[in-house]
């Protein structure tokens, strides 16, 4: 062998290696085979990334909003809706419940379809949404006093969208 190795030296290192300087066969002399690694569980697909939150209009549960979605809102959730431009509120819960929020609009004339979507965000960035209404959605997650929670109100009209939004702790 080139280098000044021997095939010798090199069988006894890899035994080293391999074997920890054994004769392979365990305490009762049956051979020591190799312990099976399991192979990895499945993990689930992460949930899409959350919605831009934490930037908004501070308001109370209980307060009613009446406000319209402009196109030159800014989009808070490009892995939902790239075209969707929102509005966005901060309630802080005042005791632990469940959060609801009700959106609702008058849809633009004919035919009536799905513009506005709703999202609430918690501080953790888990979040939930209502998308399937023509002039209402709901939803509602749990909450923590003293946490604040994002409501995102998104409008993939292409003109201003008004609406009403009223959220409540229970």
């Amino acid at each position: 062998m080139k280098g000044g190795g021997s095939a010798f030296g090199l069988g006894a290192l890899l035994c080293v290696a391999l074997l920890g300087c054994s004769n392979g066969a365990g305490d009762d002399g049956s051979p020591i085979l190799p312990t099976p690694v399991p192979n990895p569980a499945p993990q689930p697909n992460p949930p899409p990334r959350a919605p831009l939150y934490g930037i908004g209009l501070s308001i109370q549960a209980g307060q009613t909003v009446m406000a319209s979605v402009e196109r030159t809102d800014p989009a808070c959730f490009s892995n939902w809706d790239s075209s969707g431009a929102c509005k966005t509120y901060l309630v802080t819960a005042p005791r632990d419940g469940r959060l609801k929020a009700v959106l609702k609009w008058t849809p633009p004339p004919s035919p009536p379809t799905d513009v506005m979507d709703l999202f609430l965000v918690a501080p953790n960035a888990s979040w939930v949404v209502s998308f399937e209404g023509t002039q209402e959605e709901v939803v509602e997650i749990p909450v923590t006093q003293g946490l604040v929670y994002s409501i995102l109100v998104m409008s993939v009209s292409r003109s201003p969208q008004s609406f009403q939004l009223l959220p409540t702790i229970e």
